[in-house]
């Protein structure tokens, strides 16, 4: 495999990408470096005083619903630290859930002189309510909310289907298809 890579993960939450992720830091020969947009949130949200709130007034009500409270500035944020990693680091697996189709294009935008694989998590909405209620982390239905928004604008190199593979079946299968490509 070329020594720069940047796989990134786009499906709802509960689809199976974090799972996935770490898969594949296994599969891979080489070590990459893993980023979620979870991450970035837990991040900022422990920097909040205790009870906050954002402003709902200029946010559309569903995203903010299906993605916490993430804004529109915390995705832009995320987008420019997966850039300045790709900058700094060659091999980089990206855990996220576009729900816009501006992420969208400022995410690939970004990204458009990197070695990108763009690779859609897809999931039925069964297992996902399922997954939903057996972690007990997220908020149910929080995976529905996403699903009518997170596929809409993406045009993938790669799509994979976790309702009936495994996290290292699906890992294989990027690995797999980025043998292939090279």
């Amino acid at each position: 495999m070329g020594k720069k890579q940047i796989i990134v993960l786009n499906g709802t939450s509960s689809s199976g990408k974090t799972s996935i992720a770490k898969e594949l830091q296994t599969v891979l020969e080489e070590p990459y470096t893993y980023i979620a947009i979870d991450q970035l949130a837990e991040f900022l949200e422990s920097y909040l005083p205790e009870g906050y709130t954002p402003n709902k007034q200029n946010e559309d009500k569903q995203l903010t619903e299906a993605f916490h409270f993430i804004r529109p500035s915390m995705v832009s944020l995320f987008h420019h630290t997966i850039k300045t990693l790709a900058m700094l680091e060659h091999r980089i697996i990206v855990d996220h859930v576009i729900l816009d189709k501006e992420w969208l294009e400022e995410c690939l935008g970004l990204l458009a002189d990197e070695p990108v694989l763009f690779v859609g998590i897809y999931c039925s909405i069964e297992e996902l309510e399922r997954r939903e209620k057996e972690r007990g982390d997220r908020k149910l239905g929080l995976a529905k909310l996403q699903l009518d928004h997170v596929h809409q604008y993406a045009n993938y190199d790669l799509e994979i289907d976790t309702t009936n593979n495994s996290a290292r079946e699906c890992a294989k299968a990027i690995k797999n298809f980025l043998e292939k490509s090279q």
